[in-house]
């Protein structure tokens, strides 16, 4: 009597991508080397394909785990990355801040400030060199480790930013006043303030 016929081995292949994770599939991959899992057919002694069987489930796991270990890391060095550069660019944006202030309390001319009310307050000779002295602290503080390149063009940028901010703050006092009541400011003018405001501030 015949017996039953031969089963074909059942065959795993291990192979590793590009970025060195280990794949499993039932056919090789063709643009790699791949290494063929044979778990043994029915001519295999039951034992040894059962056993066969666990190391290949076995490294299947281990694969698996190792993979997403591996994306955990990449995912943290990539935040980590991420948060530095941030912290870059802040560190750089304080020190080109701190380098114009500096800037515009070493000239000469009037320095004010503004209230809580936007009134504008003016620094006398003793309070403006309180504030350069603290600018200059804050530039020694701020500007560690930045590169002279990256500082102009942050105090470049921190200028031109100060600048809209102030003519901003003109334009907001001049349609007040032609807004309260009892102005006679033509319709137009007011109508050319708004529009002004809304280019430079960015909103009405």
């Amino acid at each position: 009597m015949l017996g039953p016929p031969p089963v074909a081995a059942e065959q795993i292949y291990r192979w590793t991508d590009d970025r060195g994770v280990t794949h499993y599939s039932s056919s090789p991959p063709a643009d790699r080397v791949s290494k063929e899992l044979d778990l043994g057919g029915a001519e295999a002694a039951p034992a040894n394909n059962e056993a066969a069987r666990q190391r290949v489930q076995r490294d299947i796991e281990n694969a698996n785990r190792m993979t997403a270990e591996r994306r955990q890391r990449e995912a943290a060095s990539a935040a980590r990355e991420r948060q530095l550069r941030e912290e870059a660019r802040r560190r750089i944006e304080r020190c080109g801040l701190a380098r114009q202030q500096l800037g515009v309390l070493s000239r000469g001319g009037p320095v004010y400030s503004r209230d809580r009310a936007g009134n504008r307050v003016y620094l006398d000779d003793s309070e403006r060199d309180q504030a350069i002295e603290r600018a200059r602290q804050e530039v020694r503080e701020a500007c560690v480790g930045v590169p002279q390149p990256a500082e102009r063009e942050a105090a470049e940028r921190a200028g031109r930013s100060l600048e809209q901010t102030a003519r901003c703050l003109e334009l907001r006092e001049r349609l007040s006043e032609l807004t309260r009541p009892g102005s006679r400011a033509a319709q137009s003018e007011v109508q050319q303030v708004r529009d002004a405001i809304t280019r430079v501030c960015g909103r009405p």
